[in-house]
């Protein structure tokens, strides 16, 4: 991002932030839980200031099998993962915003960045940049996982596009639907996108059928899909261990692909305060045609098929449960914040496998194996502690293989 675009990023959320604080409807009442919430006494306007701090240290130890056929390297090093500041809110009660900004790598990068019209009559409608309805990881917020980094299936997942979206409930509140249309090829730093630039189409479906006693006994089911044109006529899949300052060590490089289909399966259960969740996504890539006929072009280039799973379990010693709101998980609360009187916090257990597999006849690239076992002490609900070990045995299609240990902890806190 340039110094202007980033004074233009910066600007604007000064403005959205401005605009909320000194509007005197908004700056009626003013109230503090957890957050730094504005609201007007007629309810029209509210508002909203907050972000999220993470700070990342990690201890990485490839085996020499590792170092030489994947290029691991053994190192130890800190980051600040996420850095984030953000203004929300809505207006006349039926117009909601959000820009959210993330400074952690020293230069200003938009996240979430949209305006949303409510209470229409196939939901809301959300237009700017944002998560794509897919994948319950993936649209998780990095505030609730579990733990540190997603899973492997995450590597399918297209992430914050430019779009617009239509989503709400049904089912008297037991399900979730969402589908948009969405470009990634324009982003923050394109004034305008190419000629004939293809669109993306993403839609996600959740339900519950079973959500009794606040939670504490609950069932999710999903799915999701999207179909992908690539610009550039070709799409690259790279896969690091389940550890952010760890480098790649699988990489497709450009496979050539005129659409991309991903689908995606999640599942999970909580039954107080244990929890399974489950996922498994997959892409197929169709290559570009030949002739031009839309019949692809098989004869010519690969068109590969990739899948990934991930399981994972956790337990809260301290009896809480997992929080759930509108087809993902949310904030926990302990049932005794540390420091208040006799509590310590609450105390997460957790153990998760993750698999990826990035082989094909026409591109052999290989897969890998993660095994992450996780502690997370929550201070209160919007502190945590989280420390990691993570075990990855990636593999080659020719049958090389290696191991990358890793132990990683996060100070994280939210506003």
């Amino acid at each position: 991002m340039s110094l202007k675009q980033t004074g233009w990023a910066v600007g604007v959320a000064a403005m959205a932030g401005a605009f909320a604080l000194v509007n005197p409807a908004v700056a009626d009442t003013t109230t503090v839980n957890g957050a730094l919430k504005f609201k007007s006494d007629d309810g029209q306007f509210t508002a909203q200031v907050g972000g999220r701090i993470m700070q990342d240290w990690a201890f990485i130890k490839a085996d020499n099998d590792a170092k030489a056929v994947f290029g691991a390297q053994s190192i130890d090093g800190t980051e600040l993962r996420r850095a984030r500041l953000f203004v929300s809110g809505t207006m006349y009660g039926n117009v909601g915003y959000k820009a959210q900004y993330d400074f952690a790598g020293g230069v200003v990068v938009p996240k979430d960045v949209y305006i949303e019209l409510k209470k229409t009559p196939v939901g809301a409608i959300r237009v700017g940049n944002f998560f794509e309805p897919f994948s319950l990881e993936e649209v998780t917020s990095s505030k609730y996982i579990t733990f540190m980094e997603r899973s492997l299936v995450t590597t399918f997942a297209p992430s914050r596009n430019m779009g617009l979206m239509v989503h709400g409930s049904m089912a008297d509140g037991r399900g979730t639907y969402a589908a948009g249309i969405f470009r990634d090829d324009s982003g923050f730093d394109a004034i305008e996108s190419v000629e004939n630039a293809a669109y993306s189409e993403t839609a996600r479906l959740t339900f519950t059928p079973q959500n009794e006693d606040g939670g504490r006994r609950l069932i999710h089911v999903g799915a999701g899909a999207t179909l992908r044109r690539p610009n550039s006529k070709a799409v690259r899949y790279r896969v690091r261990p389940e550890t952010h300052l760890s480098g790649r060590l699988l990489d497709t490089t450009a496979i050539p692909a005129d659409r991309v289909l991903g689908l995606d399966f999640e599942g999970a259960m909580v039954a107080g305060p244990l929890s399974v969740q489950g996922e498994f996504a997959m892409v197929s890539l169709t290559a570009p045609d030949s002739d031009g006929s839309g019949r692809g072009g098989a004869a010519e280039s690969p068109e590969p098929t990739f899948n990934a799973f991930a399981a994972s379990v956790s337990y809260w010693v301290t009896g809480e449960h997992r929080a759930y709101k509108n087809g993902s998980f949310s904030r926990t609360k302990p049932l005794k914040n540390y420091g208040d009187g006799d509590g310590w916090g609450a105390l997460q257990l957790a153990a998760r496998f993750s698999s990826i597999n990035l082989d094909h006849d026409d591109v052999p690239v290989g897969t890998m194996n993660d095994i992450t076992l996780g502690a997370n002490w929550h201070l209160n609900p919007q502190a945590r502690v989280m420390v990691n070990y993570v075990l990855a045995s990636p593999e080659t299609s020719d049958g090389d293989s290696g191991t990358v240990n890793v132990l990683q902890t996060r100070f994280q806190i939210d506003f």
